[in-house]
C-alpha cells in the first residue's frame, strides 16, 4: 500500500465518497464507543468487535476491517466532524498531518460542512488542555 500522505488522504476520501452511509455507520460506532466507554481509547482493531456487539451483521462488520493507514485518516476526519470524539480517538502524529485534510475532502468528497474543524489536533489539544493554551489557532 502506498504510504504517501496525500495518497492516503485521497484513498480515505474515496472510501467515504463511495458509501456515505458506511461512513455514517463508522462515525456512529465511534460515538457509541465514546458514550459507553468514557475515558477509554478506541482502537482500529476493536471496531469489528464493537460493530458485532452493536448487533451489526457480519457483512456490515466486515466494512470496518481496514488497514491502519486508512484508519489513520478516517479517525482524523471523524474528529474534524465531531470534535468530542477526540475523547476516544487519539491519533499519533504522523506524515498524514502534513496534508491539508479539509482541502482533500472538498476535492474528493465535496461539501465540507460536516468538518467543524480544519485540524483534528485542535480538538485533541482541547481535550488534553481545557485552558487551550498552546493549542493550534
Amino acid at each position: 500500500m502506498d504510504r504517501d500522505p496525500h495518497v492516503l488522504a485521497m484513498n480515505a476520501c474515496r472510501w467515504i465518497k463511495a458509501d456515505p452511509e458506511r461512513w455514517g455507520r463508522l462515525v456512529d460506532l465511534c460515538e457509541w464507543f465514546r458514550s459507553t466507554n468514557p475515558g477509554r481509547r478506541l482502537r482500529r482493531g476493536d471496531l469489528w468487535v464493537y460493530a458485532q456487539q452493536r448487533g451489526m451483521s457480519v457483512t456490515l462488520c466486515e466494512e470496518f476491517r481496514f488497514d491502519n493507514s486508512l484508519w489513520s485518516v478516517l479517525s482524523r476526519y471523524a474528529i474534524m466532524c465531531r470534535p468530542h470524539l477526540a475523547e476516544a480517538i487519539r491519533p499519533r502524529e504522523s506524515g498524514i498531518d502534513t496534508v491539508r485534510l479539509r482541502d482533500v475532502w472538498e476535492l474528493l468528497v465535496g461539501d465540507p460542512s460536516c468538518l467543524v474543524l480544519d485540524d483534528w489536533r485542535k480538538a485533541a489539544c482541547k481535550q488534553a488542555s481545557p485552558s487551550k493554551a498552546g493549542c493550534p489557532a
